[in-house]
């Protein structure tokens, strides 16, 4: 960890804070249902099979 965010058990600490705390388990959530709602605003491509123009006959 880059010295200008504090001590390693400074850093250990708050972290161990907020997964008690269900920091992590709230962000991530939010992150999934972002990423969801993402997918159905734009729902991924169909994929179209099309004979390829270099195949040789």
């Amino acid at each position: 960890m880059h010295g200008g965010y504090g001590k390693r058990n400074s850093g250990y600490v708050r972290f161990r804070r907020w997964a008690e705390q269900g920091v992590w388990a709230a962000l991530l959530e939010a992150r999934v249902d972002h990423a969801a709602a993402l997918r159905r605003k734009y729902p991924p491509a169909q994929t179209v099979k099309t004979p390829s123009l270099l195949a040789s006959s």
